[in-house]
């Protein structure tokens, strides 16, 4: 099995976040490239114990989606969708709570043509019971639209589009045979077909290849949900498994994302507040860190126009464009 190691970091910059009042705050990130200015550009602004968590822009850059966690007092939470049309500067609430307990909404995808969000959603019931499932719900709809993906009974908590959007690649738990697992789903089926070789392992994220000839996944044991351990390439012959080393074990991998272009790997690592990003280049295998900063939280990712999305204090922000 090839190794690949991570690589050095880039030089400081010094940045400034402005909020709706026109206050500025200084924050110092890694730049990807010394040459390339970094942007921040206020997206969205949360309210008081409201936050907002990974961003996606849309294939076409037209929505940014985001999901919005709410506070429910004393110990309770809710994630739900909102929607920003970067044309008009409109954002729109799409899914809301249930009658009984609460919905957390995560792992938005906009499907192709920018008019469909899908999610996999945990329903939360006020005796502390729950239903996992792979929701999608149109962009211009609300919770009223809101409508199951057959999955065949299998818990899917981790999804994303092949290229073309031939289906689906999740990653799922199968409540019979008590594995988990990943493997594709036919959307017009609802059969999900599983990989071979990779039973009895978690896999807390993944990005499939820009060619479709595979996925990076982060891997953890059986039953372990906090120690994600290493990264993999998996080719979907079979017959390529190559191992990425962390540049520090100590953190968790929360996402991975693919520049648009198909040349950059984006990994995010982070343990409670303190984080690290850094891409891969996929021609090499090469790593370089990309942003360390204590206060960023895990949920960088790659936008449809180079621009690298996150969250800080709340706030959705844009970082770059990552490109000369």
């Amino acid at each position: 099995m090839q190794t690949i190691k991570w690589l050095g970091s880039a030089g400081f910059v010094t940045l400034i976040l402005f909020t709706l009042c026109g206050c500025g705050d200084s924050k110092s990130v890694t730049s990807p490239e010394e040459n390339i200015e970094p942007e921040y550009s206020l997206v969205f602004d949360h309210e008081q114990g409201d936050l907002f968590y990974y961003p996606r822009l849309s294939n076409g850059g037209r929505y940014l989606a985001i999901e919005r966690e709410e506070v429910i007092y004393p110990t309770h939470y809710a994630s739900h969708i909102w929607v920003r049309d970067m044309r008009t500067g409109a954002a729109r609430q799409l899914t809301e709570n249930p009658a009984d307990g609460n919905h957390d909404d995560r792992n938005l995808r906009f499907a192709e043509g920018d008019t469909t969000i899908y999610f996999t959603r945990i329903h939360w019931r006020s005796d502390n019971t729950y239903e996992l499932s792979l929701c999608r719900v149109p962009v211009a709809g609300s919770e009223q639209d809101v409508e199951e993906v057959p999955d065949g009974g299998m818990m899917i908590y981790h999804f994303d589009f092949l290229p073309g959007e031939a289906g689906l690649l999740v990653a799922f738990y199968d409540p019979d045979l008590k594995v988990y697992n990943m493997g594709f789903l036919d959307l017009n089926s609802g059969i999900i077909t599983p990989i071979n070789g990779l039973n009895g392992k978690r896999h807390n994220c993944f990005a499939p290849l820009p060619d479709g000839s595979g996925f990076i996944t982060s891997m953890a044991a059986p039953d372990v949900d906090l120690s994600y351990y290493k990264l993999i390439l998996f080719t979907f012959d079979g017959q390529t498994s190559v191992e990425i080393d962390f540049f520090d074990t100590g953190y968790i991998t929360w996402v991975i994302s693919t520049d648009p272009r198909g040349e950059r790997l984006l990994v995010h690592q982070g343990v409670c507040r303190s984080s690290l990003t850094g891409y891969v280049l996929l021609s090499d295998g090469s790593m370089t860190q990309v942003l360390t900063e204590y206060s960023l939280p895990r949920d960088a990712v790659w936008g449809s126009d180079d621009h690298i999305y996150f969250t800080v204090d709340g706030n959705v922000m844009r970082y770059g464009p990552c490109y000369p």
